[in-house]
């Protein structure tokens, strides 16, 4: 496996895995388009940290968030994190956030947080697995337009 600083060429490279993985196991409705833009508006930014995975030259998976200045320093927004269907349950997970950490701590963060779905699978992975916590000083709100 190679860990590589992620870039715009990379996303060819993910949009097949990620597709079939959310329309089949999720019921969503990505296309090549969606995802090519929904991944450059991630990779584009300013201050974007980003990791991709691979297997020789088989995609495994990507890593991608943002550092944000706050007053007292710099937290790390994950955005998001993916491995493809066949790698899943192998540690690849594991591995890309913990070289995510590394490196938003490398580039002077303090605190790293992230919004994902409220179900088991993702509280055993981040809370049981990598220490993460719950937040109760911050609160996640939608609206539907």
């Amino acid at each position: 496996m190679n860990i590589k600083k992620i870039n715009a060429s990379d996303i060819k490279l993910i949009v097949p895995s990620y597709i079939e993985y959310f329309n089949t196991h999720e019921g969503a409705r990505w296309t090549d388009q969606k995802v090519e833009r929904r991944l450059l508006q991630l990779i584009m930014r300013e201050d974007c940290l980003g990791l991709l995975m691979i297997d020789k030259e088989d995609f495994v998976g990507f890593v991608v968030g943002q550092l944000i200045q706050y007053e007292d320093g710099l937290v790390f927004d994950l955005n998001e994190l993916f491995i493809a269907d066949k790698y899943q349950n192998k540690g690849h997970g594991s591995k890309l956030l913990n070289a995510i950490e590394i490196e938003a701590k490398a580039k002077g963060a303090f605190r790293i947080q992230l919004t994902a779905e409220n179900d088991e699978k993702h509280h055993r992975f981040y809370n049981d697995k990598h220490g993460y916590f719950d937040c109760s000083n911050n609160l996640f709100k939608a609206k539907q337009l």
